[in-house]
């Protein structure tokens, strides 16, 4: 998390978390509202059926928005010990390039 927190993606992390945790709880409550009433076996399975549609384009939504932030949050992050990413060649059967 201090990755996160130290390239400033933290506060869209929290955004995205508290936007999910306030959709998950409305489809909720639509659900049991929607369950509620009685109905016909058919009813039940159509019902149970939208709201497993409607859950897994939400979990497609949250985690496309997720991979966004995890790129935003990646972009200008080098790996460790190396100040720059330079391509070099390499030759598999000399070891360096005939070029160098």
């Amino acid at each position: 998390m201090e990755a996160i927190q130290s390239n400033g993606a933290r506060p869209g992390l929290k955004a995205m978390h508290e936007r999910v945790v306030k959709q998950n709880a409305e489809a909720c409550f639509a659900f049991a509202s929607e369950f509620a009433i009685p109905r016909t076996s058919k009813d039940v399975v159509g019902i149970q059926g939208r709201d497993a549609q409607t859950e897994m384009q939400a979990y497609a939504l949250q985690a496309q928005e997720l991979g966004n932030l995890i790129e935003k949050a990646s972009q200008g992050v080098r790996p460790r010990g190396e100040a720059t990413l330079t391509p070099k060649c390499i030759d598999p059967f000399f070891g360096q390039c005939p070029n160098e």
